[in-house]
């Protein structure tokens, strides 16, 4: 999410151009770290078809830990001297976790992780230009707060407590979808037939195991809906993640499908709690 706050200033600047710059900011820091020692951030300015601006930041994790939330900070000035103050904040732990459990995968429009010495490219700014084609000529960034996988933390406090917050929530609510999930994938056929797609890539179908799944899927979706609001949540969230597009197909994919959703229920319970104080740590790799 986005947060602009406008300025008026007097001075004008004379270029028509911006390149990539560093932000040039105090160091803020929650345990006495400075956030921009961990976070490089340098953003650049594009255009697309129809010469609308669009925005690119590029993130490098300069520390030895994984970054798995972040804060930036953006100070945007347009050629008529209108500046733009905004934030940009992105949790990376449910990706993460995919990749912990699925190391192989490849998520189509990854803009990157945030691993040891590693570079993410976020797209998520849209400023555009304004009114009268008044387009931005420069950009500036710089990290606010960070989040680790190791549970440390720098940075904005109300930032990093409302990411805990965030984690927790989910995981709250994810946990009854995995108990419920747990529980039909754990039927002796069912867990016989995964068992067997598994060792025979070749058996892409068993058919009596896969009506098998969706009956008993179909029948609890249904009692739940009957239930209270808390129960009628956990019926949608397995209908739109278990049932639909799934019954009726190998149940492997089910199942696959069902660990990457089990580690990010894990991972937001794990991550929703912050160690005490951490030493920040450098890469063994020198940075470019």
């Amino acid at each position: 999410m986005i947060r602009r706050y406008w300025y008026r200033v007097a001075l004008v600047w004379a270029f028509g151009y911006a390149a990539a710059s560093p932000f040039r900011a105090s160091a803020q820091s929650a345990n006495n770290l400075p956030v921009s020692a961990a976070l490089a951030v340098h953003v650049r300015l594009g255009h697309t078809p129809g010469d609308r601006t669009q925005d690119e930041a590029e993130l490098h994790n300069l520390t030895g830990k994984t970054i798995t939330a972040y804060k930036i900070a953006l100070t945007v000035l347009y050629s008529d001297g209108q500046i733009v103050r905004a934030d940009l904040s992105e949790d990376l732990l449910w990706k993460i976790a995919l990749v912990d459990v699925f190391p192989d995968a490849t998520f189509p429009g990854d803009e990157g992780f945030l691993g040891p010495n590693q570079t993410r490219i976020s797209k998520k700014l849209r400023f555009g230009d304004r009114p009268g084609g008044i387009a931005p000529v420069r950009v500036e960034g710089g990290a606010v707060a960070i989040v680790y996988k190791d549970r440390t933390a720098v940075g904005d406090p109300d930032y990093i407590a409302s990411v805990l917050a965030q984690r927790r929530r989910a995981a709250d609510e994810m946990a009854p979808v995995v108990a419920e999930m747990d529980k039909i994938l754990s039927d002796g056929e069912i867990r016989r037939a995964v068992t067997k797609q598994k060792n025979m890539p070749e058996v892409m179908n068993i058919p009596s195991a896969e009506k098998r799944f969706g009956r008993q899927l179909g029948a609890r979706i249904e009692s739940l809906n009957r239930g209270a609001a808390a129960e009628r949540r956990i019926a949608n969230d397995l209908r739109v993640r278990f049932y639909v597009g799934y019954v009726g197909g190998p149940l492997l994919i089910v199942q696959r499908a069902f660990d990457g959703y089990k580690a990010q229920q894990a991972a937001y319970a794990a991550g929703s709690t912050r160690l005490a104080k951490g030493k920040l740590t450098r890469p063994t790799t020198p940075t470019s």
